[in-house]
């Protein structure tokens, strides 16, 4: 969404858009880069619309939050500012009416705590708060959502396995181990729950079916 849709879209809904104060830290943390101010400032705008395009929004976060990271690894507010990322996908999912949006935000919300795992390095002890953060709200999340975790193509296992170094003491190491519990044994009901798992895994990827015996030795092992 262009600036002009974001005002037009304004200009139809007959309201005042005010920027949240949470907001303004993510102004703060890229001020060194002016060129995207313009984008921000459109992306933290539609945030803050009563009546939310949430493609625009998860499109944009995903842009912001991890093309940026750099910046917000080294800025003393970058921990905020992750948080606000991690918030934004989590409401593309609990707020959004469009099912699509919600694999989106499921999606991006692992990808976006895998890169700050992976790439945190010697700061990553300032954003164990937020991995924890972020960890606890998909634990916290009902069936219905917590499924999108457990389909999406990035894995919690092995986003998590980095962090199986640290100290078993950390609380976030705790949360880990939780949500991972949850994550498995959810993983496993849901495939115990398709009595061929070979067929629906060739309906939902559009497989010819003169394919299927490419998979049985595959499939051998998960059927039941």
């Amino acid at each position: 969404m262009s600036s002009n849709a974001l005002e037009a879209n304004i200009k139809s809904s007959r309201v005042n858009v005010v920027i949240r104060e949470e907001y303004h830290v993510l102004m703060e943390v890229m001020e060194r880069y002016t060129g995207i101010a313009e984008g921000l400032r459109v992306f933290i705008t539609e945030l803050c619309h009563p009546y939310k395009n949430w493609n625009f929004i998860i499109k944009e976060a995903r842009g912001y939050s991890l093309d940026y990271f750099h910046l917000l690894k080294t800025h003393e507010k970058g921990p905020l500012a992750a948080t606000l990322f991690i918030d934004i996908f989590l409401d593309a999912i609990t707020e959004s009416q469009d099912p699509a949006v919600y694999q989106d935000g499921a999606d991006n919300l692992l990808v976006y705590i895998q890169r700050i795992i992976n790439e945190a390095k010697e700061n990553l002890p300032g954003f164990l708060p937020v991995i924890e953060h972020g960890l606890n709200e998909i634990s916290a999340l009902d069936n219905s959502f917590f499924l999108l975790f457990v389909k999406s193509f990035y894995q919690i296992n092995r986003i998590l396995s980095p962090l199986a170094d640290l100290n078993h003491t950390h609380r976030v190491y705790t949360t880990a181990s939780s949500l991972l519990k949850r994550y498995l044994k959810t993983s496993y009901d849901f495939w115990a729950g398709h009595k061929v798992p070979l067929e629906w895994f060739i309906n939902e990827a559009g497989i010819p079916a003169n394919r299927k015996k490419d998979l049985d030795d595959i499939f051998a092992t998960v059927s039941h």
